[in-house]
């Protein structure tokens, strides 16, 4: 429950997102988070296993490209390309001032696959069969910026990937595999570079369409009640700094059947210094007098007593003599008046 609550903030903290009419421009937020490097670290070991499983389960478009080799030029094609046997031992999430950084190290993985080839030269002799190949020693880095769109939404995109193979391993079976087995190496350097290639460019079309399709997809106004929700619109791009990511939101309670603007003005907060919890919240008295404006404005503040609902054994009754010390006014407002 807790690793429940934490994500769920952190996805708040860069998703959560849209403003209930128009978007907010209050120079202050009613609302911000702070998740820190320790809390980044927490998340990283949270994400680990749904980050395993997102690699694995990536759709590798065919790969093609030239080789030399023993019996001349060829040219090569793997198809139907599957991942298996992922391993992501060592992998890590932190922020700079570009946004984030995610990197993984000692990655291995098999890939089973079709294959086929076709010389360059005549008489362009071809073959085909199945091969299996064994990758290890990967590292991976993708950067990612974060930024805010004009309803509030967190948008993300990847402005970096690098995959670098340490070995390939290439195993061919079907047609004159024996052959082939012979001189694999030479053609290792060349799949190398289509596999990085083609790992990168389907990861970042991951995260830049799948990775936005979520985001546009949270809820971003919270329903308190049948009278009201709260606008958890993200008022500016988030502040991303080594130490810590920064979210602004506008934080603040409407009505559901009337909304308008309270007549409040959010308070400054100081700057974030803190960095020893893995997150921090700024609840400011904004959002709870925009709470109260809202409630009473439904009505839902005034609650009417009368004297034979004061049960007679209590100090306190419902008469001018008792509240005529308390709240003067209404004793002499009512001994004054005009007939």
């Amino acid at each position: 429950m807790e690793t429940a609550v934490f994500v769920a903030i952190l996805g708040a903290n860069l998703l959560l997102l849209q403003d209930f009419g128009s978007f907010a421009t209050a120079a202050s937020p009613g609302f911000r988070t702070a998740v820190t490097a320790r809390g980044l670290n927490y998340v990283c070991q949270v994400l680990t296993p749904i980050l395993k499983e997102k690699l694995s389960s990536l759709t590798i478009p065919d790969i093609e490209g030239n080789a030399e080799t023993p019996i001349g030029s060829v040219r090569y094609e793997l198809k139907n390309i599957q991942l298996s046997n992922l391993a992501l031992p060592t992998s890590s999430l932190t922020s700079t001032s570009q946004g984030l950084v995610i990197q993984a190290s000692d990655i291995s993985f098999y890939i089973h696959g079709d294959w086929q080839y076709r010389g360059n030269d005549w008489p362009h002799i071809e073959d085909h069969g199945t091969c299996e190949i064994k990758i290890y020693e990967v590292f991976l880095e993708v950067h990612i910026g974060v930024a805010t769109d004009s309803s509030g939404h967190a948008v993300v995109s990847t402005n970096y990937c690098d995959l670098h193979i340490g070995k390939l391993d290439i195993q061919f079976d079907g047609g004159a595999s024996w052959l082939y087995n012979l001189f694999s190496s030479d053609i290792s350097d060349e799949l190398k570079g289509s596999i990085e290639e083609q790992i990168c460019k389907t990861a970042s079309l991951e995260i830049d369409t799948e990775g936005n399709k979520a985001l546009a997809s949270m809820p971003v106004n919270i329903t308190i009640s049948s009278v009201a929700e709260v606008d958890f619109a993200m008022i500016q791009d988030p502040i991303i700094t080594t130490g810590h990511i920064e979210t602004n939101h506008k934080g603040e309670f409407f009505r559901t059947d009337h909304p308008v603007e309270a007549p409040f003005t959010p308070p400054s907060l100081p700057a974030v210094t803190e960095n020893t919890s893995m997150l921090y919240m700024w609840l400011t008295d904004y959002m709870a007098n925009t709470a109260g404006f809202v409630y009473l404005a439904a009505g839902k503040l005034s609650y009417v007593v009368t004297p034979n609902m004061v049960p007679p054994s209590l100090p306190i009754q419902l008469n001018t003599s008792y509240f005529k010390d308390i709240i003067p006014q209404v004793n002499h407002s009512l001994y004054t008046s005009p007939l």
